[in-house]
């Protein structure tokens, strides 16, 4: 290169040098602000984006209107040790100080919106965006050695919001506060009680930074600058129109051995209105002689994350039909959901119906998966799932016995989670 290129670039260089330091100030998100008030929010089940109840709540109203949390010391949260031989921290290297805070359960802000059920996942999100998930059990049934999840208004250096500048910030109150990082008042939430204690999905795990590895962090599941807290119930799929679903009904008659396809014969726009409700406004349907009479219904799952998957996520499956599975002896109805690897029917639940009763039961089955989140698979095929409920037995024409069932309404429940990590 010739000296005169040399100089040229000497003094193009900080030029460059100051235009991309500029460039990266006007792409870098302005910085959050301290948040004063928190809306909850809870979503109806069969439609996430219809609001069924909500509560703002400024930080005032939380300090004076619940019994809360009060600062008895120093909380320490553990970040990730990047350390293949003390990956969980028991060492008790990485404990960071986040000095004494005062705030409000976060069991006391969803009970504003009526609470959380089983199955239920809180979405606490931050006012630039950033969310962690957690389950209903974390927050109202915590193990004996989970911490509670607290979010806090005030903090012991800087006082209440705004001045407290990462608050209303999430934190983790262990119940049990013990002296092993610090003072007899110390509150500690580590790497160890995090991995026993949360769900997988629901824990917080990075990478180091040559990518070799991947660590749990107890840090990285505080929130700050919190804003929304958003209450999302398992996900319903049925024929009530005020859905954000999918879903085909089929009628009439099935052998012995039915497939994946019957039966067939779909219900009208009328029948489809009159399932939509516990009402006791049946669709019935009778079979042929050696027949069974039988519905078959088909849902169809969104694998978007916000809605019912990815298929990896899904923790269960659960099919409700309510209805009557009648022969002239009685009988009941057994209640199917189609295994499209095995290429066939499996059973989850049956009842058995008392003709001179003739009242409508409900069949109850849950298709759960293990540990692992595997074999949920195995019953969805290109986003459908298939539900059959047949009468137990057939119709019998030398006999005048008539196979019979009737549906008043039927559901699919999708119960899925978000991952932390």
């Amino acid at each position: 290169m010739s000296r005169s290129n040399v100089l040229m670039n000497s003094r193009l260089l900080p030029g460059v040098i100051c235009l991309v330091f500029a460039l990266t100030l006007l792409a870098a998100p302005a910085a959050a602000t301290a948040t004063t008030w928190v809306n909850v929010t809870r979503y109806a089940d069969n439609n996430y984006s219809t609001v069924v109840d909500w509560s703002n709540m400024t930080y005032t109203d939380m300090k004076n209107n619940f019994t809360n949390v009060y600062s008895n010391g120093d909380l320490y949260m553990q970040q990730g040790t990047f350390n293949a031989s003390d990956k969980y921290g028991d060492a008790g290297q990485g404990m960071i100080r986040f000095y004494g805070h005062n705030g409000t359960y976060v069991r006391n802000l969803t009970d504003e919106v009526d609470g959380m059920d089983e199955g239920d996942e809180v979405k606490i999100v931050g006012n630039d965006g950033f969310k962690m998930y957690f389950g209903e059990d974390d927050i109202y049934s915590p193990e004996a050695a989970q911490p509670s999840l607290v979010v806090t208004w005030w903090d012991s250096e800087m006082g209440y919001v705004p001045d407290f500048s990462y608050g209303m910030r999430l934190y983790f109150y262990d119940p049990n506060p013990a002296a092993t990082y610090s003072n007899a008042d110390c509150l500690n939430f580590t790497l160890r009680e995090m991995c026993n204690n949360f769900d997988p999905w629901y824990q917080r795990w990075v990478g180091d930074w040559m990518g070799t590895g991947s660590y749990p962090n107890t840090k990285g599941l505080s929130v700050k600058n919190v804003q929304y807290l958003k209450v999302y119930p398992p996900h319903r799929h049925d024929f009530n129109t005020t859905g954000d679903t999918t879903e085909y009904a089929f009628k009439y008659q099935v052998g012995a051995s039915p497939g994946a396809g019957d039966p067939s014969t779909p219900f009208t726009s009328a029948e489809l209105a009159r399932i939509a409700d516990i009402d006791a406004n049946y669709v019935e349907s009778t079979a042929d002689d050696t027949n069974y009479a039988a519905h078959r219904f088909n849902f169809t799952i969104d694998t978007d994350s916000a809605l019912d998957g990815p298929l990896t996520d899904i923790e269960n499956l659960n099919v409700t039909w309510h209805g009557r599975g009648l022969n002239d002896g009685g009988d009941g109805a057994t209640l199917y959901i189609y295994n499209f690897t095995a290429g066939s029917y499996r059973e989850l639940d049956s009842n058995t119906f008392d003709y001179f009763d003739y009242l409508a039961g409900d069949i109850v089955g849950t298709l759960a998966a293990d540990g692992t989140m595997s074999g949920i698979s195995d019953y969805v095929n290109a986003g459908n799932v298939t539900v059959l409920v047949k009468q137990n037995s057939p119709t019998s024409d030398d006999d005048g016995y008539y196979s019979n069932i009737q549906t008043d309404y039927v559901k699919l429940t999708v119960t899925h989670h978000h991952w932390n990590s």
